[in-house]
Formats: C-alpha cells, sequence, structure tokens
C-alpha cells in the first residue's frame, strides 16, 4: 500500500497491485505536506498546511 498526499487537504491509499487510489482519508483543512508510515503498529502521521499537530489515522489493512 502507499500513502500519498497533496494541497487538495486530502489523502489517498492506494493499491500497489492495480495502481488505483483504494482510500481517501480526510481531516486537514489545508494542503498536507508530510506523510510517516509505521507499518508495524498501523499508524500514518500527517502534517499539513492548517498549523494542527499531527494526525494520526488507522487506516484499515484491506488486501489489496
Amino acid at each position: 500500500m502507499l500513502a500519498s498526499a497533496g494541497l487538495d487537504h486530502k489523502i489517498y491509499l492506494w493499491s500497489l497491485k492495480d495502481l488505483e487510489p483504494k482510500h481517501e482519508l480526510v481531516g486537514h483543512q489545508r494542503g498536507v505536506y508530510s506523510l510517516d508510515w509505521y507499518d508495524e503498529q498501523h499508524l500514518l502521521l500527517s502534517a499539513g498546511l492548517d498549523l494542527s499537530l499531527i494526525h494520526i489515522s488507522e487506516p484499515t489493512r484491506p488486501r489489496l
């Protein structure tokens, strides 16, 4: 699984199998500029231009 983010304030989780976005994570009010994936704990941390602290997501890990 691959995570991407951008100025549209959304985070996308992509399937590496077919290179299609499978999930969309929302929560930031402005663009997202940093992602960090902690695979062992199934956590995705994100930081954005909305000056919020770090958002912590627990995306499900479906079989892709």
